[in-house]
Order: structure tokens, then C-alpha cells, then sequence
């Protein structure tokens, strides 16, 4: 099922640099909900902002546990973009309604522009707040099945690589990752930021 979901989500992204002005929570038709939320990170130091697509039975069935995506936005981005203007929340309402794909959650945390990546000097481990801190978060705060097979990663272009190399790095915790548009970077040390180079050999096995 989340092999289906990832490839939804290649037509269901639009770009979008800006947020909008209201936090809260939007219903849709289906009775899905998308809430924007926000975490106080230990590991930054500072509050994470993240949006959550709730799937339609998911207020009525309280004991039922779900997949969950974990969806990585791009560069000038942030939490909401997917939804304000990709209405990805929408296609995916239209998707389980006509039985093309099963309910998951899907998480988006907002990690302004870092490649989802440790600095090399160690002031901000974005890494280590996605595996160490979101992750935990979301699964221990909703009904999530909280499973390799039932835990998928995927992101567009700045995402895409986070995506990739967070599966590979961590292919305990992923069994399935896509990548849309990825920028794809040898070495990130060169970066205004001072970013850790990242050496991967991965020999597991991720579902693409």
C-alpha cells in the first residue's frame, strides 16, 4: 500500500515558498483532517512546526493503528505547503474513497532549508531530530501501527534527498522511500552551513 502512496504523491506536490497566515486545523470533505502542530525540540533547541493528515476513519475508530508516510518538503518551503496549494490531502481522500489506496497517516515536520541533515560543527542536528525526536513523537501521539512495513519516507527535491538518505542510513526504521525531483549532492560540505559530508553504502532493502 505505501508503494501506492509514494507514487501518488509524484502529481500530488506543488511548489509553494509561502505560509499561510491562519494555524489550525482544515476538514475536509471526506472528514479527513490536516492539523499544523509544534514540537519543542531538545536536540535544535528551539520549536519544530509539522503538519499531520489524519485519514477519514481515523476520529471514529480510536483503537485502529495506521501506516504512516513521513513526507519531507523542499528548499523555501515549509510544513503546509503541500496542502495549501498542492491539496495532496484532497487526492488522497479522493484515492481511499474510490478504494485505490488503504488510510495511512501522512507527517510533514518543517525543516527550513537544511537537506535534513547534521551541521558539521554539531549546532544543528536535523538528522538527529527527525529519527531521535519526530519520529517517536508522531507514533507515541497518534494511532500509528509503528513498523518497519507500515513506515515509509518519501520528499520532494530537497526532501528527496532527505528521503533517500535517511532510508538508507536508517533502513530499520523505512521499509519503503521515494525521491520527487530530488537534488541529489555529493558533498554538502561546501554549503554557507558547513554541512557533515555523508558517505552511504547501503545494502538492505528499501521498497521504491
Amino acid at each position: 500500500m505505501l508503494r501506492s502512496v509514494l507514487l501518488l504523491l509524484i502529481f500530488g506536490i506543488e511548489l509553494v515558498a509561502q505560509r499561510p497566515g491562519v494555524f489550525g486545523t482544515v476538514t475536509v470533505p471526506a472528514g479527513s483532517r490536516v492539523e499544523y502542530k509544534s514540537f519543542q525540540s531538545k536536540v535544535l533547541g528551539h520549536e519544530i512546526g509539522y503538519g499531520l493528515y489524519l485519514p477519514p476513519s481515523y476520529q471514529n475508530f480510536p483503537a485502529k493503528k495506521y501506516p504512516v508516510l513521513y513526507f519531507l518538503h523542499g528548499a523555501f518551503e515549509n510544513e503546509m505547503r503541500w496542502s495549501s496549494l498542492g491539496q495532496t490531502d484532497t487526492k488522497l481522500d479522493q484515492m481511499i474513497a474510490q478504494g485505490k489506496i488503504g488510510e495511512f497517516i501522512v507527517a510533514l515536520p518543517s525543516a527550513a532549508n537544511s537537506f535534513y541533515t547534521n551541521t558539521r560543527d554539531g549546532t544543528e542536528k536535523w538528522e538527529d531530530m527527525i529519527i531521535a525526536e519526530f519520529i517517536p513523537m508522531i507514533e507515541s501521539a497518534n494511532h500509528v501501527n509503528g513498523t518497519r512495513s507500515t513506515r515509509g519516507i518519501s520528499g520532494t527535491s530537497m526532501g528527496g534527498y532527505g528521503a533517500l538518505k535517511l532510508a538508507m542510513k536508517h533502513p530499520d526504521l523505512f521499509g519503503s522511500a521515494s525521491a520527487h525531483s530530488a537534488v541529489l549532492l555529493q558533498d554538502l560540505s561546501g554549503g554557507c552551513r558547513c554541512f557533515r559530508p555523508c558517505s552511504i553504502t547501503f545494502s538492505g532493502s528499501i521498497r521504491t
